[in-house]
């Protein structure tokens, strides 16, 4: 019996290893392609590209081998006038995507202010603008303090429940917040 259990065991092991090897090597190794500008027209031009996303001066897309891209419009905020009507003209799917909260706060605190005024309503421009000229821009870093005070007081079940949460990220939050100096 205990033969018979180890020669199992062992089957058991190889038939492990065979199916880890299979499932690595048939993982999709997405690499995205950067391609330049003038090159990215070409291959419009030549029928090469299946899809685009724009995201301000940044053009995501899949080429119709499969390959993934990103190029950058030199000429941003203008943008290419004709850009559209070509990718149009050549039956692509166009998509586009407003940058992120995140990424917008980042230009901010950069002075990137053509980017994020680009990015945002007129609205929302002059808000920030007097905020900026009044010296009431708010500064992320400074609220650091005060949230790790708050996790600080929470339970797993607490930080659970806060927004964009999950899969054990509630564990992670209150680890950090234990151990930071502020």
């Amino acid at each position: 019996m205990n033969k018979f259990l180890r020669n199992v065991g062992f089957y058991l092991l190889i038939i492990l290893v065979a199916i880890s090897i299979i499932d690595y090597f048939s993982v999709k190794n997405t690499v995205r392609q950067e391609v330049g500008y003038t090159e990215f027209l070409q291959k419009v031009d030549q029928g090469e590209v299946a899809k685009v996303t724009i995201i301000n001066n940044m053009i995501r897309g899949v080429l119709t081998d499969g390959t993934e891209f990103t190029t950058i419009t030199p000429n941003y905020p203008n943008n290419d006038p004709g850009l559209y009507d070509k990718l149009q003209a050549k039956n692509l799917e166009i998509s586009a995507e407003n940058p992120s909260a995140s990424s917008l706060r980042q230009g901010l605190l950069r002075g990137e202010y053509a980017r994020v005024r680009d990015a945002v309503t007129p609205a929302c421009t002059g808000m920030i603008r007097e905020a900026f000229l009044a010296g009431r821009a708010v500064r992320p870093e400074r609220f650091d303090p005060i949230l790790i005070h708050l996790l600080r007081g929470m339970n797993r079940e607490e930080a659970a429940a806060l927004p964009d949460v999950s899969e054990g990220l509630e564990d992670r939050l209150l680890k950090a917040a234990g151990t930071a100096g502020t």
